[in-house]
Order: structure tokens, then sequence, then C-alpha cells
């Protein structure tokens, strides 16, 4: 694909605007850490010149040196012509304020749980009441490990069916050194699991058979067993809503990513009480039930 070279001498204030314009017109879809064809190129930009995207401010009239500019042009290039994932370049994604490692083996680490996380679930979640902690379908850990800054005197363990995202998922644990209170299991749901807890978070795949023939590119270049979830997307959700009383303290919670599959989950369901939390786009996404609740729906 023919496009202008970024031009040197420039700061990087306006070599973002130049990649801006290029990555809006080319074929992407931005949701994978990112959110619009800025914040891809202000993503590459702050990469290639070694800022950290953590920090609070930004040297937006820096000028790359022909490394980095060159740096910035393949990033570039790269994003438009494969249509992956920013992260799955770059091997980093945020999440939750939390810095992640990530390649194509796992799901690029975003979720609705990264808006309630550091905000400890309040006020729907009891925090002195949570010291056992689960993440079902893992994938990269991002979950498990953001739960275990935000519920410091926790443990928490994760599950993950995927041996490759398993491996993703460890390699994130390490780099966050919470070797100690984050243990990775590999299984399907609860299968290597003997304990109850006080808290269980799940984003599941949840994407209907239909809704996978109408993803952008970019989700197919993610694990497709990441997304499908059945006819209705709500497969593996039905076997978690079945099997979680039986792991869930006597106050415990649990809450569950279910995105699109939302409104059928709510006709297959009409006995659950879902409480949805509300998100920042008003989205129907997330829903908590607790132990009592699955309990006397006795599915």
């Amino acid at each position: 694909m023919s496009r202008t070279a970024l031009q040197i001498n420039l700061p990087l204030e306006a070599l973002i605007g130049q990649m801006e314009a290029q990555l809006e017109a080319a074929p992407l879809f931005f949701g994978h850490s990112t959110t619009s064809a800025w914040e891809d190129a202000a993503w590459i930009a702050m990469h290639a010149t070694d800022q950290d995207m953590g920090q609070d401010e930004f040297d937006w009239q820096l000028i790359p040196n022909a490394a980095q500019l060159q740096s910035m042009q393949a990033l570039l290039d790269q994003r438009i012509d494969t249509q992956k994932p920013l992260a799955y370049l770059l091997n980093e994604a945020w999440f939750a304020g939390h810095r992640f490692y990530v390649d194509e083996r796992a799901i690029v680490p975003r979720s609705y749980f990264g808006e309630w996380i550091p905000e400890q679930f309040s006020p729907w979640v009891d925090i002195s009441g949570v010291k056992r902690i689960l993440d079902l379908c893992t994938g990269s850990g991002c979950i498990a490990i953001a739960l275990a800054h935000a519920f410091e005197g926790s443990t928490v363990d994760a599950t993950e069916l995927s041996a490759d995202a398993l491996a993703v998922a460890q390699e994130n644990v390490k780099r966050h050194n919470l070797q100690s209170r984050v243990h990775l299991h590999q299984g399907d749901l609860f299968s290597s699991l003997n304990q109850r807890y006080d808290l269980i978070c799940a984003n599941p795949p949840y994407i209907s058979h239909d809704r996978m023939d109408k993803l952008p590119t970019e989700f197919l270049r993610e694990p497709d067993m990441a997304f499908r979830g059945g006819d209705l997307g709500l497969d593996i959700v039905a076997r978690l809503l079945q099997q979680a009383p039986d792991y869930l303290n006597d106050d415990g919670v649990l809450i569950v990513e279910v995105g699109t599959a939302a409104l059928d989950l709510e006709a297959q369901y009409p006995q659950l009480p879902f409480t949805w939390l509300s998100t920042d786009d008003e989205a129907m996404a997330l829903f908590m039930l607790n132990a009592a609740q699955l309990r006397e729906a006795d599915l």
C-alpha cells in the first residue's frame, strides 16, 4: 500500500497528526487497548521515543532522531499492512492502570473489569470480606493481576484452558512479582479447583456464531477460542452459572462480563436477578449475582 512517509525534523505532536490521518484512512478497527486512530498514533510515537505510556506528562515537542523516526514508520506500516492490534506489534498493553506483556497467544488485555477493579467494585463488594479471589478464563492474566493489586490482602487463583495463553499469564505474573499471591491453573472453568471463593470474576468467550462472522479483522488476529460462545454466546456462561454456587462462599459474589450476549442472557434466565454494573459507555456488559441468588435459582 502506497502512503506518505513521515517527515523529518518534526515534533511528535505533528508526527502523531500525520500518523493519525493515515490510520484513519486505512480499513482499521480500534479497540484493543486503544480506542482511536489518535491513540494508536500516540502509542506508536511514545514507544519509538522510549517514553513510558504510564507517565503523566509527555514531551510532545520532542523531535525524533533518525532511528526513532524509522521505528515509528515501521510500526505505522505494520499496523496498516497487517491489521494486527497495535498491542501485538509492541508486545504491550495497559489495563486497569498496569502494564502487561501480550502476544498472539492470548487475547489483548481489555475489559469492562478495568473500570471497576481499581474501585474494588465499591459499593457492591464488601472489601473487608475479600480474601480469596478467582479469575476464570484469565487469558493474559491481566484481570487476575489487577485484582491482586486492588485487593492487597488477597490471594488470587486464575484458570485458563489454553496452555499458550497461560504461558503469557505466567510471564505477566512474574513481571508483576506476584508469584506468591497469583496462582495459575490450567483447566476448563472450575475443573482444576477444589475450594470456595469470596469473589469470582470471569470474562469468558461470549460471541455468538453469527456475530463471529461480522468481527473486524483485528479480532481475527486473536485466539479464536477466546471469543466463541456458541449459538447465543452463552455456552460457557451457562456452565459457569451452574457451577459457580459450589465454589462461592456464603457471602460470595460472582461478576461476569457478557458483552453482546447480555440481552440473550436475560431472556434465557428470567429467574435470575442480575445487577448490571454501570460502565463509562453505558454498556450492559458486566453482571453481578451473589451466592444466595444463584443457589435459590437452582440452575
